[in-house]
């Protein structure tokens, strides 16, 4: 009805592909347009509401106009489903990831400011060079990745398990003053279906800080030819003003990772 913005920044612009098919079927349907020299015979809004400023002594200009239209509704639609094959299927470990980090973020005490130790040993790396874009957009939250050297995640802090995947990967934790946190153990490995991992942690288990959770074979993973970084990601991060990294190009177990300042 010629109110563009919620589509526009609602989900064109947050999506991105959306905004490219519109630009290309509204170019599609503006080209037709010009082609065939439709004019308004008055100003006025956009949108459905605009048409009668079509209808005048030619005709045709008016089933222009609509053919236009027809055009730029057409060919959107098809690229963004086009688009959407490629950029909204979820990916078996995007699912898995995303059911811990919500289990993590659905219960448990208001959130304070803390310190997060690191549960492995190994280097440190921004999360955008983390090859998941799931991570390394910061769309489940701000963290760090570690590039481990030793197959073993122990507990960042005293707390209680949240969720650990049934492919035991990735495990959710929070902490008891409230920082909640997924440790993921490398990319696309849920596919391994838990060969190389063993876990010693169950949902609701009280845990303390540096308590052995989760051992992995690094070796048989990289042979198998997955990337081994681990993303440790606060997955409450709204609920902090701020979180800072770590300087450390490299730590060892429960040496100081992630520090958290409440809002």
């Amino acid at each position: 009805m010629g109110v563009t913005e919620p589509a526009l920044y609602g989900i064109n612009l947050p999506k991105r592909y959306p905004l490219i098919a519109a630009m290309i079927g509204s170019a599609c349907g503006g080209l037709y347009a010009g082609f065939t020299n439709v004019f308004r015979y008055a100003t006025g809004a956009s949108g459905i509401p605009a048409i009668p400023l079509y209808i005048g002594e030619n005709i045709w200009n008016l089933y222009n106009i609509l053919i236009a239209l027809g055009i730029t509704i057409v060919v959107t639609a098809i690229l963004t489903y086009i688009f959407s094959i490629k950029y909204e299927k979820k990916t078996e470990e995007e699912t898995v990831t995303l059911d811990i980090a919500k289990e993590t973020d659905e219960m448990g005490p208001p959130a304070q400011g803390g310190l997060i130790t690191s549960p492995l040993k190994g280097m440190t790396l921004p999360l955008t060079d983390v090859t998941d874009e799931a991570f390394s957009s910061e769309a489940l939250g701000k963290g760090v990745a570690v590039e481990p050297i030793e197959g073993k995640v122990v507990a960042p802090f005293d707390g209680t398990i949240t969720a650990v995947a049934r492919t035991k990967h990735a495990i959710g934790i929070r902490s008891d003053d409230g920082m909640e946190v997924l440790i993921h153990v490398g990319i696309n490995t849920v596919k391994l279906k838990g060969v190389h991992f063993e876990t010693f942690v169950e949902e609701g288990q009280k845990v303390k800080l540096g308590q052995e959770l989760l051992l992995f074979d690094i070796a048989k993973i990289k042979e198998a030819g997955y990337i081994t970084q681990v993303p440790v990601i606060v997955t409450n991060t709204t609920d902090y003003a701020s979180v800072t990294v770590t300087t450390e190009t490299s730590v060892h177990f429960n040496e100081p990772l992630l520090t958290l300042v409440k809002q």
